[in-house]
């Protein structure tokens, strides 16, 4: 079919933009993908000798829906022992409404607005001293075995831990469609999947890798 009219400029260049569109989203997925350095070797020292610090968390867990704290029904045999055994605190309030900034709250000591790590995409920054960085530097061997996307490693949550493993959510993949890419509906529609928040293991997994860790 012979053209009606000459190419104007820009028709001219389009294909070459959407190339280096194309090569621009490969380079910033490649760059994402690369490897995580591994973790750096415990700190030396002797003050954590014999002592053991274990924080459970448990995420989005109603306060009405354990027995301990008045609800009728069964539901948390294991924390009502652990609760008749040492101290139970019945006025504790969460730093904000959801898992990144208030697990960041939980682990600085810091309100939201102070540490920064408030929206999805935020990381907890690095000036932010952690829980993990105070043992670590005091000589506990610190470890830690996550299930929530929004407390990956890439969003700084590793900070003070000789072992992070983040490695029940999926893939590097998920990890990425977590952040404001401007290619995540692509991503999303080539592979089919939804990266929903919800994908993620249950505390079965969790358990499987933090025992072993726990037993040596």
């Amino acid at each position: 079919v012979r053209r009606e009219r000459p190419l104007r400029p820009l028709e001219r260049i389009a294909p070459f933009l959407a190339a280096l569109l194309i090569l621009a989203a490969g380079a910033a997925l490649l760059w994402e993908l690369r490897e995580v350095r591994p973790p750096e070797a415990p700190a030396p020292g002797g003050g954590a000798a014999g002592k053991n610090v274990v924080l459970i968390v448990v995420d989005a867990l109603r306060a009405d829906r354990i027995s301990a704290a008045g609800c009728p029904r069964p539901t948390t045999p294991r924390l009502d022992e652990l609760g008749r055994e040492g101290v139970r605190f019945e006025n504790c309030y969460a730093a904000a409404t959801w898992t990144k900034p208030s697990v960041a709250s939980l682990l600085t000591s810091l309100y939201p607005d102070a540490h920064g790590a408030r929206r999805r995409e935020d990381r907890l920054p690095s000036e932010a001293r952690t829980l993990a960085e105070i043992l670590r530097e005091s000589g506990w061997f610190t470890a830690a075995v996550v299930a929530n996307p929004n407390l990956k490693s890439a969003f700084g949550f590793d900070q003070g831990f000789a072992a992070y493993d983040d490695s029940l959510m999926r893939d590097r993949l998920y990890e990425i469609a977590l952040r404001p890419f401007f290619f995540r509906p692509l991503l999303s529609r080539l592979l089919g999947r939804n990266f929903d928040l919800t994908d993620r293991d249950h505390a079965e997994s969790v358990n499987r890798r933090a025992l072993p860790l726990l037993d040596r």
